[in-house]
């Protein structure tokens, strides 16, 4: 007789979490139809080639860490190079792309305002909103999440 399990495996570090968000990366992008690579070199600057019309993309991807608590939002880590064409961040249900144009806080605050938590804006102080049906097109995969609107003062 099977037994549910408990609570869901925490894996002990995280290469395996990392290999199954490259993995989902992968899906994404065949689904879009690209022929896609993977790195086989720890030390590449980038995840993944996406192949499609001729044409290479350059990918990196990062998983979305989303902690326990109810009141942790949900953070990424941000490519420590420019080497990349195509940003994915996977979360648990959720796979986001970014362009290299895109700032950082916009890609936070994006997923920050899909997944119901509220965004700060480039200087939480600063006073900016989300717009939720602002979209930006990334090379060949269609409309992604990105959004930049002032405050109504």
């Amino acid at each position: 007789m099977t037994q549910p399990i408990a609570a869901p495996f925490r894996w002990a570090s995280s290469g395996p979490v990392g290999a199954a968000s490259e993995l989902r990366a992968c899906a994404h992008l065949i689904d879009a139809g690209y022929y896609v690579y993977r790195c086989e070199s720890p030390s590449a600057p980038f995840d993944l080639v996406a192949y499609r019309h001729g044409a290479c993309l350059r990918v990196e991807v990062k998983t979305l860490s989303m902690k326990d608590h109810q009141d942790h939002a949900p953070s990424f880590g941000w490519p420590r190079n420019d080497e990349w064409d195509l940003l994915i961040i996977v979360g648990r249900a959720d796979v986001f792309q970014f362009t290299p144009d895109t700032p950082k806080w916009q890609a936070r605050d994006a997923i920050r305002v899909h997944l119901g938590y509220s965004a700060l804006g480039p200087d939480p102080a600063a006073g900016y909103r989300i717009a939720r049906s602002a979209r930006f097109d990334s090379p060949g995969l269609g409309a992604g999440p990105c959004i930049t609107t002032p405050a109504a003062p």
